[in-house]
């Protein structure tokens, strides 16, 4: 099965059946990027954070990465419930890719044959969301709802206690090659920030992976990828315009680097962004598994492609039987 490909065809089936639910489902699609940008770090895919490969894919290669990603997050089988028929969903990181899991659980049902007319299958998804969280996946799914009358949903969220925070780890500032020392930052908006400083050592490429640490080198958050560099900046709509340069040396002030990155809210001694020479989004940051409070415990895990046949993605995530 492939997902991308089944969920096209769901919006093409909807836009001729009920045109009002593509506004929502368009928000589902545009949901699966905040989704990479925002909880990517916690799945690996090539040997790097799913968020720094997303960095480096066009958007269209990344909706592929979301397609599958959400894929790899669904264990689905055919049974039977109250002596009907099934389709029998756990699914795991409920809070962190919920527009990925609506994706391709979307595709999986496009995917079945509804049968004889008036034949109903029960679709159940079990999954768990974090104590004091809004169910994410709920909402979306409630958007396929209609999509799917020959389906009757059934969610059984189940709250579990947020994950224990893990210590960050320490990242040793005197062995990066690369210190930028940040004066001020900005939040632009969800997983962009912008930090205004100056480079104390090394020098700054548009692309880079950057450590974020305060001044004693604790890390603060998952490492970012270098979106923009502006030495002089200004904010219009919400979008950083100015004079705008690809490598930032020693010495050289920048109103703004751009991160692909969230800071925790806070108060720190002092933000450091560093790297070693030579690490870029293609290569891993240093303390790229970071566990925060928000993240959850099984940081890191590998996904699996859906897709049988070979491609790009099959090669960075295996195969996977659909």
């Amino acid at each position: 099965m492939d997902v991308r490909e089944n969920w096209n065809q769901l919006n093409q089936r909807i836009k001729e059946e009920n045109e009002t639910i593509i506004p929502s489902l368009f928000q589902i699609h545009m949901g699966a990027f905040e989704d990479l940008r925002k909880s990517g770090h916690l799945i690996t895919a090539n040997g790097q954070p799913a968020n720094i490969l997303a960095h480096t894919l066009n958007p269209d290669d990344r909706f592929s990465l979301a397609c599958q990603i959400g894929r790899s997050l669904i264990e689905a089988h055919s049974g039977t419930v109250n002596g009907g028929l099934a389709e029998i969903c756990a699914i795991q990181k409920a809070n962190y890719f919920p527009n990925c899991i609506a994706i391709a659980l979307g595709a999986i049902l496009e995917n079945i044959h509804p049968g004889l007319p008036g034949m109903k299958m029960t679709v159940l998804c079990n999954y768990d969301i974090i104590k004091g969280t809004d169910d994410l996946l709920g909402k979306a799914l409630s958007v396929l709802k209609p999509c799917f009358p020959w389906a009757v949903f059934q969610l059984k969220a189940t709250e579990k206690d947020p994950p224990q925070p893990v210590k960050a780890p320490m990242i040793p500032l005197d062995q990066m090659n690369t210190l930028f020392q940040a004066e001020a930052i900005a939040k632009i908006d969800t997983a962009r920030t912008s930090f205004s400083g100056r480079v104390i050592r090394g020098e700054i490429r548009e692309g880079d992976v950057l450590n974020i640490t305060d001044g004693t080198g604790q890390q603060i958050c998952p490492p970012g990828v270098v979106r923009a560099i502006f030495l002089k900046d200004r904010v219009e709509n919400g979008k950083v315009v100015g004079e705008r340069c690809s490598v930032l040396s020693k010495d050289q002030h920048a109103d703004s680097l751009l991160l692909a990155v969230e800071i925790p809210k806070g108060s720190y001694n002092g933000i450091i962004l560093s790297k070693k020479e030579g690490i870029s989004q293609t290569e891993k940051p240093v303390g790229v598994g970071l566990n925060t409070a928000s993240c959850s415990p099984s940081s890191g895990e590998k996904c699996t492609d859906s897709a049988s046949k070979s491609s790009f993605f099959s090669r960075i995530f295996g195969k996977r039987k659909a």
